[in-house]
Protein backbone atom coordinates (compact mmCIF):
# COMPACT_ATOMS: atom_id res chain seq x y z
CA UNK A 1 0.00 0.00 0.00
CA UNK A 2 1.19 3.79 -0.78
CA UNK A 3 2.12 5.61 2.22
CA UNK A 4 0.81 8.99 2.56
CA UNK A 5 2.97 11.75 2.75
CA UNK A 6 3.79 12.64 6.07
CA UNK A 7 2.74 15.78 8.18
CA UNK A 8 5.67 17.39 9.09
CA UNK A 9 7.04 18.43 12.17
CA UNK A 10 5.92 21.50 13.40
CA UNK A 11 8.91 24.04 14.54
CA UNK A 12 9.44 26.59 16.39
CA UNK A 13 13.28 28.38 16.55
CA UNK A 14 14.10 29.97 19.98
CA UNK A 15 16.53 32.47 17.79
CA UNK A 16 16.46 32.72 14.06
CA UNK A 17 19.56 33.91 13.90
CA UNK A 18 21.67 31.46 15.74
CA UNK A 19 19.86 28.67 14.10
CA UNK A 20 20.23 29.36 11.13
CA UNK A 21 23.77 29.71 11.71
CA UNK A 22 23.88 26.23 13.41
CA UNK A 23 22.00 24.65 10.30
CA UNK A 24 24.80 26.35 8.06
CA UNK A 25 27.52 25.11 10.21
CA UNK A 26 26.06 21.47 10.40
CA UNK A 27 25.47 21.66 6.49
CA UNK A 28 29.35 22.89 5.77
CA UNK A 29 30.60 19.69 8.67
CA UNK A 30 28.08 17.48 6.64
CA UNK A 31 29.89 18.02 3.04
CA UNK A 32 33.20 18.21 4.67
CA UNK A 33 33.39 15.16 6.44
CA UNK A 34 30.94 13.26 3.24
CA UNK A 35 27.89 12.16 5.88
CA UNK A 36 25.40 13.62 7.18
CA UNK A 37 26.45 14.69 11.31
CA UNK A 38 24.58 12.69 14.16
CA UNK A 39 21.25 14.26 15.04
CA UNK A 40 21.82 17.28 12.42
CA UNK A 41 18.07 16.83 11.64
CA UNK A 42 15.34 16.73 14.66
CA UNK A 43 14.01 13.04 13.58
CA UNK A 44 10.90 13.71 15.31
CA UNK A 45 7.46 14.02 12.82
CA UNK A 46 4.20 14.64 14.52
CA UNK A 47 0.93 13.11 13.78
CA UNK A 48 -1.77 15.00 12.18
CA UNK A 49 -2.18 17.87 14.69
CA UNK A 50 -6.09 17.10 14.88
CA UNK A 51 -5.64 13.90 16.92
CA UNK A 52 -4.79 14.65 21.15
CA UNK A 53 -4.99 12.03 23.50
CA UNK A 54 -4.24 12.32 27.44
CA UNK A 55 -2.09 9.22 27.73
CA UNK A 56 0.49 7.12 25.71
CA UNK A 57 0.26 6.77 22.33
CA UNK A 58 0.96 3.13 21.26
CA UNK A 59 1.97 2.31 17.21
CA UNK A 60 2.90 -1.00 15.45
CA UNK A 61 4.36 -1.49 11.71
CA UNK A 62 1.99 -2.93 9.38
CA UNK A 63 1.70 -3.37 6.03
CA UNK A 64 4.51 -1.40 4.87
CA UNK A 65 2.98 1.76 7.08
CA UNK A 66 3.16 2.80 10.82
CA UNK A 67 -0.04 2.33 12.23
CA UNK A 68 -1.10 4.77 15.74
CA UNK A 69 -4.16 4.37 18.41
CA UNK A 70 -4.99 6.63 20.91
CA UNK A 71 -7.01 6.96 23.65
CA UNK A 72 -8.79 10.25 22.50
CA UNK A 73 -9.69 13.15 25.02
CA UNK A 74 -13.42 11.56 24.48
CA UNK A 75 -12.08 7.81 26.28
CA UNK A 76 -12.67 6.37 22.65
CA UNK A 77 -10.26 4.82 20.91
CA UNK A 78 -8.80 6.49 17.04
CA UNK A 79 -6.41 5.47 14.80
CA UNK A 80 -4.52 6.92 12.02
CA UNK A 81 -1.79 5.52 9.52
CA UNK A 82 1.59 6.87 8.49
CA UNK A 83 0.58 10.39 10.31
CA UNK A 84 -2.49 11.00 8.19
CA UNK A 85 -6.08 11.79 9.89
CA UNK A 86 -7.41 10.24 13.24
CA UNK A 87 -10.18 7.91 12.29
CA UNK A 88 -12.57 6.96 15.30
CA UNK A 89 -13.02 3.21 16.46
CA UNK A 90 -15.40 3.80 19.17
CA UNK A 91 -15.23 2.18 22.54
CA UNK A 92 -14.44 3.42 26.25
CA UNK A 93 -11.38 2.93 28.04
CA UNK A 94 -9.84 4.92 30.95
CA UNK A 95 -5.94 3.70 29.86
CA UNK A 96 -3.58 3.63 26.51
CA UNK A 97 -4.38 0.99 24.30
CA UNK A 98 -2.12 -1.24 22.66
CA UNK A 99 -1.49 -2.73 19.19
CA UNK A 100 0.48 -5.38 17.69
CA UNK A 101 0.61 -8.04 14.71
CA UNK A 102 -0.08 -11.08 14.88
CA UNK A 103 -0.19 -13.86 12.38
CA UNK A 104 -0.50 -11.04 9.50
CA UNK A 105 -3.60 -9.42 11.74
CA UNK A 106 -3.35 -6.16 13.13
CA UNK A 107 -5.14 -5.79 16.35
CA UNK A 108 -5.99 -3.32 18.64
CA UNK A 109 -6.28 -4.16 22.33
CA UNK A 110 -7.51 -1.80 25.06
CA UNK A 111 -8.52 -2.33 29.02
CA UNK A 112 -12.53 -2.08 29.48
CA UNK A 113 -14.36 -0.14 32.30
CA UNK A 114 -14.25 -2.92 34.56
CA UNK A 115 -10.62 -4.16 34.17
CA UNK A 116 -11.19 -6.84 31.21
CA UNK A 117 -9.25 -6.91 27.93
CA UNK A 118 -10.98 -6.39 24.61
CA UNK A 119 -9.37 -6.97 21.55
CA UNK A 120 -10.33 -6.26 17.66
CA UNK A 121 -8.49 -6.78 14.62
CA UNK A 122 -8.61 -5.00 10.96
CA UNK A 123 -11.81 -6.00 8.97
CA UNK A 124 -10.47 -4.91 5.59
CA UNK A 125 -6.81 -5.09 5.37
CA UNK A 126 -6.63 -4.79 1.71
CA UNK A 127 -8.50 -1.92 0.98
CA UNK A 128 -5.82 0.55 0.16
CA UNK A 129 -7.48 3.60 1.67
CA UNK A 130 -6.63 4.08 5.54
CA UNK A 131 -9.85 6.11 5.48
CA UNK A 132 -11.75 3.60 4.75
CA UNK A 133 -10.94 0.81 7.36
CA UNK A 134 -12.59 -0.22 9.65
CA UNK A 135 -12.20 -2.46 12.46
CA UNK A 136 -14.30 -6.38 13.02
CA UNK A 137 -16.64 -6.82 16.28
CA UNK A 138 -14.35 -6.33 19.44
CA UNK A 139 -13.77 -9.40 21.75
CA UNK A 140 -13.46 -9.93 25.16
CA UNK A 141 -10.78 -11.49 27.53
CA UNK A 142 -12.12 -11.75 31.31
CA UNK A 143 -9.64 -11.05 34.11
CA UNK A 144 -11.75 -11.17 36.75
CA UNK A 145 -10.79 -13.06 39.49
CA UNK A 146 -6.98 -13.09 38.42
CA UNK A 147 -5.58 -12.91 41.94
CA UNK A 148 -8.46 -14.87 43.93
CA UNK A 149 -12.15 -14.29 44.63
CA UNK A 150 -12.85 -10.80 43.27
CA UNK A 151 -9.68 -9.14 41.72
CA UNK A 152 -9.45 -7.77 38.33
CA UNK A 153 -7.12 -6.49 35.94
CA UNK A 154 -7.07 -2.82 36.91
CA UNK A 155 -9.50 -0.72 34.79
CA UNK A 156 -6.99 2.30 34.64
CA UNK A 157 -3.74 0.24 33.15
CA UNK A 158 -3.59 -0.94 29.88
CA UNK A 159 -2.31 -4.11 28.64
CA UNK A 160 1.38 -5.23 27.40
CA UNK A 161 0.50 -7.50 24.35
CA UNK A 162 3.19 -9.35 22.57
CA UNK A 163 3.59 -12.11 19.55
CA UNK A 164 5.35 -14.77 19.22
CA UNK A 165 4.56 -17.55 15.93
CA UNK A 166 1.91 -19.26 17.53
CA UNK A 167 0.41 -17.34 20.85
CA UNK A 168 0.02 -13.84 21.54
CA UNK A 169 0.67 -12.99 25.10
CA UNK A 170 -1.18 -10.58 27.38
CA UNK A 171 0.25 -9.15 30.57
CA UNK A 172 -2.23 -7.61 32.95
CA UNK A 173 -1.34 -5.54 36.45
CA UNK A 174 -4.43 -6.49 38.78
CA UNK A 175 -6.06 -4.30 41.21
CA UNK A 176 -3.96 -5.69 43.90
CA UNK A 177 -1.04 -4.37 41.81
CA UNK A 178 0.50 -7.96 41.07
CA UNK A 179 1.59 -8.83 37.35
CA UNK A 180 -0.02 -12.03 35.37
CA UNK A 181 0.29 -13.71 32.20
CA UNK A 182 -1.83 -15.12 29.66
CA UNK A 183 -2.62 -15.84 26.07
CA UNK A 184 -4.33 -16.15 23.32
CA UNK A 185 -3.69 -19.19 20.47
CA UNK A 186 -4.39 -19.07 16.69
CA UNK A 187 -7.88 -20.12 17.34
CA UNK A 188 -8.41 -17.22 19.54
CA UNK A 189 -9.10 -19.51 22.79
CA UNK A 190 -7.60 -17.80 25.95
CA UNK A 191 -5.61 -19.26 28.40
CA UNK A 192 -6.10 -18.50 32.31
CA UNK A 193 -4.25 -16.06 34.01
CA UNK A 194 -1.33 -16.80 35.95
CA UNK A 195 0.60 -14.24 37.88
CA UNK A 196 4.28 -14.11 36.88
CA UNK A 197 6.60 -15.77 39.56
CA UNK A 198 8.91 -12.93 41.53
CA UNK A 199 5.84 -11.88 43.53
CA UNK A 200 6.38 -8.02 42.01
CA UNK A 201 4.25 -5.49 42.46
CA UNK A 202 4.05 -1.89 40.42
CA UNK A 203 1.39 0.74 40.45
CA UNK A 204 1.86 0.97 36.56
CA UNK A 205 1.31 -1.00 33.10
CA UNK A 206 3.76 -3.36 32.39
CA UNK A 207 5.60 -3.67 29.21
CA UNK A 208 6.56 -6.88 26.36
CA UNK A 209 8.07 -7.86 23.26
CA UNK A 210 9.35 -11.27 22.22
CA UNK A 211 12.41 -12.32 19.90
CA UNK A 212 12.92 -14.55 17.04
CA UNK A 213 14.98 -16.74 19.56
CA UNK A 214 11.33 -17.67 21.34
CA UNK A 215 11.72 -15.24 24.34
CA UNK A 216 8.73 -13.35 25.46
CA UNK A 217 10.54 -10.22 27.74
CA UNK A 218 8.13 -8.40 30.44
CA UNK A 219 9.33 -5.14 32.21
CA UNK A 220 8.06 -3.19 34.90
CA UNK A 221 8.07 -0.32 36.96
CA UNK A 222 9.04 -1.39 40.67
CA UNK A 223 7.75 0.13 44.13
CA UNK A 224 11.04 1.37 44.22
CA UNK A 225 10.50 3.49 40.67
CA UNK A 226 13.72 1.16 38.98
CA UNK A 227 12.97 -0.97 36.59
CA UNK A 228 12.54 -4.49 36.27
CA UNK A 229 12.93 -7.59 33.83
CA UNK A 230 12.12 -11.37 33.71
CA UNK A 231 12.18 -13.40 30.84
CA UNK A 232 10.05 -16.35 29.22
CA UNK A 233 11.67 -18.75 27.19
CA UNK A 234 8.12 -19.74 24.84
CA UNK A 235 9.38 -23.07 23.29
CA UNK A 236 10.02 -24.73 26.64
CA UNK A 237 7.71 -22.88 28.57
CA UNK A 238 10.04 -21.39 31.75
CA UNK A 239 10.23 -18.54 33.19
CA UNK A 240 13.65 -16.98 34.43
CA UNK A 241 12.01 -16.93 37.96
CA UNK A 242 12.95 -13.87 39.40
CA UNK A 243 13.14 -10.02 38.23
CA UNK A 244 16.37 -8.33 37.43
CA UNK A 245 16.89 -4.79 37.69
CA UNK A 246 18.07 -2.97 35.15
CA UNK A 247 20.57 -0.64 36.07
CA UNK A 248 20.52 3.63 35.67
CA UNK A 249 16.81 3.37 35.54
CA UNK A 250 14.30 5.71 37.11
CA UNK A 251 10.48 6.21 36.28
CA UNK A 252 6.92 6.98 37.29
CA UNK A 253 5.37 5.63 34.47
CA UNK A 254 4.87 2.59 32.32
CA UNK A 255 8.46 1.31 30.84
CA UNK A 256 8.27 -0.25 27.24
CA UNK A 257 10.04 -2.75 25.11
CA UNK A 258 10.69 -3.97 21.84
CA UNK A 259 12.82 -6.14 19.66
CA UNK A 260 15.57 -4.52 17.47
CA UNK A 261 16.30 -6.59 14.53
CA UNK A 262 19.57 -3.68 13.20
CA UNK A 263 21.59 -6.03 15.95
CA UNK A 264 19.16 -8.38 17.80
CA UNK A 265 18.86 -7.10 21.41
CA UNK A 266 15.62 -5.17 22.80
CA UNK A 267 15.40 -0.75 23.22
CA UNK A 268 13.74 -0.07 26.82
CA UNK A 269 12.01 2.95 26.50
CA UNK A 270 10.94 4.99 29.48
CA UNK A 271 10.29 8.26 31.25
CA UNK A 272 12.12 9.65 33.52
CA UNK A 273 10.96 10.26 36.69
CA UNK A 274 12.67 13.43 38.27
CA UNK A 275 12.97 15.45 34.30
CA UNK A 276 10.03 13.68 32.27
CA UNK A 277 12.87 13.14 30.23
CA UNK A 278 12.31 10.11 27.50
CA UNK A 279 15.10 8.03 27.58
CA UNK A 280 16.15 5.04 25.58
CA UNK A 281 18.50 2.27 25.98
CA UNK A 282 19.88 -1.33 24.69
CA UNK A 283 19.34 -4.26 26.91
CA UNK A 284 20.30 -8.35 26.00
CA UNK A 285 17.52 -10.26 25.36
CA UNK A 286 18.45 -12.72 28.23
CA UNK A 287 20.28 -11.39 31.02
CA UNK A 288 19.83 -7.56 32.42
CA UNK A 289 23.20 -7.02 34.44
CA UNK A 290 24.24 -4.83 32.06
CA UNK A 291 23.14 -2.10 30.06
CA UNK A 292 24.48 0.52 27.48
CA UNK A 293 24.75 3.77 28.52
CA UNK A 294 21.02 5.48 28.42
CA UNK A 295 20.64 8.23 25.96
CA UNK A 296 18.22 10.58 24.55
CA UNK A 297 16.95 9.55 21.34
CA UNK A 298 18.62 11.47 18.15
CA UNK A 299 20.03 14.01 20.62
CA UNK A 300 16.87 15.57 21.31
CA UNK A 301 15.98 16.58 24.95
CA UNK A 302 12.16 15.56 24.70
CA UNK A 303 10.09 15.18 28.01
CA UNK A 304 6.63 14.07 27.90
CA UNK A 305 3.61 13.60 30.54
CA UNK A 306 3.28 10.32 29.72
CA UNK A 307 5.15 7.50 29.15
CA UNK A 308 6.42 6.44 25.80
CA UNK A 309 5.90 3.53 23.71
CA UNK A 310 8.51 1.38 21.53
CA UNK A 311 7.56 -1.01 19.07
CA UNK A 312 9.53 -3.44 15.81
CA UNK A 313 10.02 -1.94 13.00
CA UNK A 314 12.58 -3.73 9.96
CA UNK A 315 15.31 -1.27 10.34
CA UNK A 316 15.13 -1.08 13.64
CA UNK A 317 12.65 0.14 16.45
CA UNK A 318 9.37 3.12 16.30
CA UNK A 319 9.35 5.56 19.61
CA UNK A 320 6.06 7.68 20.01
CA UNK A 321 5.64 9.92 22.66
CA UNK A 322 2.47 12.42 24.29
CA UNK A 323 3.76 16.20 23.74
CA UNK A 324 3.84 18.14 26.60
CA UNK A 325 4.17 21.61 25.27
CA UNK A 326 7.62 22.29 25.66
CA UNK A 327 10.76 23.48 23.63
CA UNK A 328 13.58 20.86 23.16
CA UNK A 329 17.01 22.28 22.94
CA UNK A 330 17.24 22.73 19.61
CA UNK A 331 14.41 25.27 20.07
CA UNK A 332 10.98 22.54 18.53
CA UNK A 333 7.87 22.87 20.14
CA UNK A 334 6.40 19.78 20.99
CA UNK A 335 2.41 20.76 21.13
CA UNK A 336 0.53 19.67 24.30
CA UNK A 337 -1.23 16.13 23.54
CA UNK A 338 -0.56 15.83 20.43
CA UNK A 339 1.47 12.53 19.34
CA UNK A 340 5.13 12.23 18.12
CA UNK A 341 6.96 9.92 16.99
CA UNK A 342 10.23 8.41 15.05
CA UNK A 343 10.82 5.46 12.87
CA UNK A 344 14.05 3.06 12.44
CA UNK A 345 15.26 4.39 15.35
CA UNK A 346 18.30 2.68 17.94
CA UNK A 347 20.57 4.03 20.04
CA UNK A 348 23.97 4.49 18.87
Amino acid sequence: MTAPPRTPLHRRRASGFVAAVTVLLAALAAVFAGTAPAGAVTPWQETNHNGSTPDSPAMAFYAGSNVEVIRGQDNNLWFNVDNGDFNHIGGVTYAAPSITVFRGELWIWHTGQNGDVWGQNLANPGESNHRRWYWNRPIQFSTQNIGGSGSAGSPTLSPAVAASPDLLHFIVVGANERIYHATMGVNRNFSRWTELPGGARTESGAGASTSPDNRLTVVHRGTDNRIYRQGLNVLYWQWDNNWQQVRNTYTNAAPSVAYNFHDGRMILAWRQASSGQILASEISTTSADSTTPQGVPNGNNVTSPSAPRVDTEPDGVGLTIRGGNFLDVRGNYYRNNIVYNIHNYYPN
